[in-house]
């Protein structure tokens, strides 16, 4: 089980992520209320779990969504991991299939080139 102290360690880590990730972003940092805000990242770190609300702060920030706000992150999140989960897989399966294709055509090509001669 995890205590009270370790899940607010990670939700003040998260945000202070997002701070860095928007620092980085705009060239300044977001107005924020600590104590406030690290409940919305709390409810993501007890969701997602360490890693994945990392990288879904990160993804965040790769979006077209005009200046990132906070909230729209917090109502958001699970949507995002969805997607981004999505997106991982089908990159996956798209260097799967063009590796069995770059191995088929190899495959046909010697084919070809042994019953010609």
């Amino acid at each position: 089980m995890v205590t009270e102290a370790t899940i607010n360690k990670h939700a003040t880590a998260l945000l202070d992520h997002y701070v860095q990730c928007y620092t980085e972003k705009y060239g300044q940092a977001p107005t924020v209320n600590r104590y406030r805000d690290r409940w919305g990242f709390r409810n993501m770190y007890e969701d997602l779990g360490p890693a994945q609300a990392k990288m879904v702060v990160e993804y965040y920030f790769k979006t077209q969504r005009p200046a990132h706000p906070m909230m729209q992150l917090f109502n958001n999140y699970d949507r995002l991991s969805t997607i981004m989960n999505d997106q991982n897989n089908d990159e996956q399966n798209r260097m799967r299939l063009t590796k069995e294709t770059e191995q088929r055509v190899k495959e046909w090509e010697e084919k070809i080139a042994n019953s010609r001669g």
